[in-house]
């Protein structure tokens, strides 16, 4: 290791004070929402119409805790419920459009604070962020891509 490298032991506690910043930012941020909520509208929003059995597979809960978030959801205008048409028993979920405006400010906030961050960097670092962000992603997808096949021959 040269002495400019950093050991991996300096980079994950890097990357545990950078998620523990985060985790401080959202605790501070004022939504009307909680984290597994917010969770499920962006999954709404990206879908448009799904199961709640889908929706608990994505956010992997249990069928009775998806069906206490989905309440809430409901009870807060969040989301709507459909009924199938052909399968009267088997109902949809939609965001509404106090869900999607929700979403949509969050969106833009998000954008806003990600913009101010990126204004602090100058080029060498923004270029460098491109790098090492654009690796992760190809190592994270690969890595991603080994445990689903492994998974699926078991």
């Amino acid at each position: 290791m040269s002495g400019n490298e950093i050991s991996y032991h300096v980079a994950m506690d890097m990357m545990e004070e950078f998620r523990l910043i985060m985790k401080r930012f959202y605790k501070k941020s004022d939504t009307p929402y909680r984290k597994p909520e917010f969770q499920a509208m962006l999954f709404l929003s990206c879908k448009g119409k799904i199961t709640m059995q889908e929706l608990g597979e994505e956010l992997h809960v249990t069928k009775p805790r998806v069906t206490a978030l989905v309440s809430e959801l409901l009870e807060k205008d969040f989301v709507v419920q459909s009924t199938d048409e052909k399968d009267k028993r088997k109902k949809y979920l939609s965001l509404s459009e106090k869900g999607a405006a929700c979403i949509e400010s969050h969106r833009r906030a998000y954008e806003a604070w990600f913009e101010s961050m990126w204004n602090k960097f100058d080029a060498r670092e923004k270029e460098a962020f491109n790098i090492l962000l654009t690796k992760t992603n190809l190592v994270l997808r690969e890595e991603l891509q080994e445990k689903e096949e492994k998974n699926e021959t078991n």
